[in-house]
């Protein structure tokens, strides 16, 4: 979970309306916010980001991640349940995959995030791709922690 310093219905507002997170694609351009972010996790996960990031498109309901190999991949919210979590579900997917958006009251003025992602897997993929789903889910936290929803 990551904590950010806003209200729950702050936090809920601006990821359930996934055009706002283009604010943030576009923020993660600008050399100072790539300084900043360097000092925290290295030069090379900022550049890694930063490429990422340039083939993903975001509209109200849905995250267009292009560029695979296997087409583009969207996320489609399937369902907002206001202030506490926003549902996601892949499509074109190759595999039935889940995204939650958990926002969690902390106090008035402050909440935590929690994002979990759930794919169907057999037993021999999940052992090799569950690290790396997990670092998804952990890398969709902490970009959400960087948005700043008091503006």
């Amino acid at each position: 979970m990551k904590q950010v310093q806003a209200s729950q219905e702050a936090v809920f507002a601006k990821v359930s309306d996934l055009s706002n997170l283009q604010a943030l694609k576009e923020r993660m351009a600008e050399p100072d916010a790539q300084a900043k972010m360097a000092e925290q996790v290295g030069e090379d996960k900022v550049s890694q980001v930063a490429q990422y990031l340039e083939n993903v498109s975001f509209d109200r309901d849905t995250i267009t991640f292009g560029g695979s190999p296997m087409g583009d991949i969207c996320l489609k919210v399937v369902e907002r349940e206001e202030p506490k979590c926003v549902k996601m579900e892949g499509q074109g997917t190759p595999i039935p995959l889940n995204l939650w958006i958990q926002v969690v009251a902390n106090g008035e003025e402050a909440a935590a995030i929690r994002v979990t992602l759930r794919a169907e897997l057999n037993f021999f993929i999940r052992q090799m791709v569950s690290k790396p789903l997990q670092q998804a889910a952990d890398g969709i936290a902490e970009m959400l922690s960087r948005i700043d929803y008091n503006n």
